[in-house]
C-alpha cells in the first residue's frame, strides 16, 4: 500500500500499515476507546472525515476507481443508510 493510505475509525483517520492477501493493519493507536470489534470504514463517512472511492483509487495508484474493487472480492460489503 503506498505511503498515506488511510481507512477510518470513530472518524479518524487511521494509517494503513500492512496489507495481506486477507487483512489489512491501520494504526489506531490515536484513537480514544477503540475496541475490537469497532468499525473500519473503507469507503464512506465516519464522522466528520470521509474516504471516498477517488481516494482510494489514488491510494492504489489506479487511473480509475473500478480497479481497486478486484481487491475487495472477499470482503464482507454492508450497506448502511444513515444513521447506525
Amino acid at each position: 500500500m503506498p505511503a498515506g493510505a488511510f481507512m477510518l475509525c470513530r472518524g479518524r483517520r487511521c494509517l494503513v500499515v500492512g496489507v495481506s492477501a486477507e487483512y489489512t493493519a491501520i494504526d489506531v493507536s490515536g484513537v480514544p476507546g477503540v475496541g475490537v470489534g469497532d468499525t473500519v470504514t473503507i469507503v464512506g463517512d465516519d464522522g466528520g472525515e470521509t474516504v471516498s472511492v477517488e481516494d482510494v483509487a489514488g491510494q492504489l495508484g489506479a487511473p480509475s476507481a473500478a480497479y481497486w474493487l478486484v481487491g475487495v472480492r472477499n470482503v464482507p460489503i454492508r450497506y448502511l443508510r444513515g444513521s447506525p
